[in-house]
């Protein structure tokens, strides 16, 4: 960093204390904050002085937020006081009122407490003569003075996005009054951005900005984005840059690699922007029969943190329920066994030959072939409760 004015690591969409998708039968928060610690880590290996998470920190329900808060407070709080700047910008996900709560919990001291930036509106910073012009996911009354004038008949999220293309364009002109390199970052949906097969996405009903909105003011270095989860180079005169996602977060992104993004900006020349891989949770389909499942934790050494869905093929020999209490086990991160049994037509035929006792003959079928199953109880319970939804339908 010979001739840089300033290193940051830029990263984004958190979403610590998410309980949404995979993580809605277990608490990933551990997870979560590891791979906080890991960024924290990447810095200080880095030399990097600030540390800019664009939108989206946190993703907790209201009564797991105030722990969540502390939990990260108490994590940044070292290196916040060892030298290391944090701004942390809100995302749509991120509650407000809660987010607030960092600088108090963070007890830094007179000393450390203006390297701790928390944005509440749009604002611009300086941190070592580079000057952050900081855009959150707009609040109605942020968006209130523009969209007046788009109201007019055009749908309401185009009325929105015009509205917030014109907060950019009048807030970005703040960059002009430093005479230094600047920074622009916001959490946005940017047209063009695209899956990792090409696709592009589509968000409809959210915000939306052009290409041609985003800001390109003479002394613009960087512009750090947010609110994608796919990391991407948006196609602009200057660097622009989803960093993407801290981790994987549904299904959506399961085969997604992750990164963060090491920004060089120089007092003068262009910004050097180098990519630093992430180490990410494990998803996995798989399609097993019995015999896989012997062999299942040597072919795969990480399921106890992976999130894993599975088909599962029998026979008639098998004992389905059996094997799936011991994928469970062997899985205790799954999203589902699909059981796929063989059909028998000689255990078919009374179900079709009785339809008057359809529920009595499904239950004695299941308590003569799983009776003694642990699990038998479990599956009776569900087994009554479809078949008195049938039975309200064909009433």
């Amino acid at each position: 960093m010979s001739d840089t004015t300033l290193r940051i690591l830029h990263t984004a969409d958190w979403h610590l204390g998410t309980r949404r998708g995979p993580f809605a039968r277990f608490n990933a928060e551990d997870d979560q904050f590891a791979a906080v610690e890991r960024m924290l880590t990447l810095a200080q290996e880095h030399d990097v002085q600030v540390l800019l998470v664009a939108g989206d920190v946190f993703d907790a329900q209201p009564r797991d937020l105030p722990a969540v808060t502390k939990r990260l407070a108490q994590m940044l709080a070292p290196s916040i006081k060892d030298g290391l700047h944090v701004i942390l910008l809100p995302g749509n996900h991120d509650r407000r009122e809660h987010f607030r709560m960092m600088r108090a919990l963070l007890d830094l001291g007179d000393e450390a407490s203006h390297r701790l930036v928390v944005v509440e509106k749009p604002d611009v910073v300086t941190i070592e003569n580079v000057a952050f012009a900081l855009v959150p996911y707009p609040t109605k009354e942020a968006l209130a003075p523009y969209l007046e004038k788009h109201a007019g008949g055009a749908p309401h999220n185009v009325a929105l996005g015009t509205a917030y293309a014109d907060l950019v364009r009048t807030f970005s002109q703040r960059l002009t009054q430093h005479d230094g390199p600047a920074v622009f970052c916001a959490h946005v949906t940017v047209a063009g951005v695209t899956t990792p097969s090409g696709h592009e996405l589509n968000y409809d009903s959210d915000l939306r900005l052009g290409t041609a909105d985003l800001p390109r003011i003479d002394n613009l270095a960087y512009i750090a984005l947010g609110h994608i989860h796919q990391p991407q180079e948006i196609s602009h005169v200057l660097p622009c840059h989803y960093s993407g996602s801290l981790d994987r977060l549904d299904w959506g992104e399961w085969r997604d690699e992750k990164q963060a993004l090491l920004v060089d900006i120089p007092t003068q020349g262009a910004t050097v922007i180098t990519s630093l891989p992430l180490d990410v949770t494990p998803y996995y389909k798989l399609d097993l029969t019995p015999a896989d499942i012997l062999t299942l934790t040597d072919d795969y050494t990480d399921l106890d943190r992976a999130i894993v869905k599975i088909t599962l093929t029998c026979t008639e020999d098998d004992n389905p329920l059996a094997l799936r209490r011991t994928l469970l086990e062997l899985c205790p991160r799954c999203n589902g066994v699909d059981l796929n049994l063989p059909e028998r037509e000689d255990e078919l035929k009374p179900l079709v030959e009785s339809p008057d006792n359809i529920g009595g003959t499904t239950l004695g079928y299941l308590q003569e072939q799983f009776g003694s199953d642990p699990d038998y109880d479990e599956l009776k319970a569900l087994t009554q409760q479809f078949l008195n939804e049938l039975s309200e339908e064909t009433a």
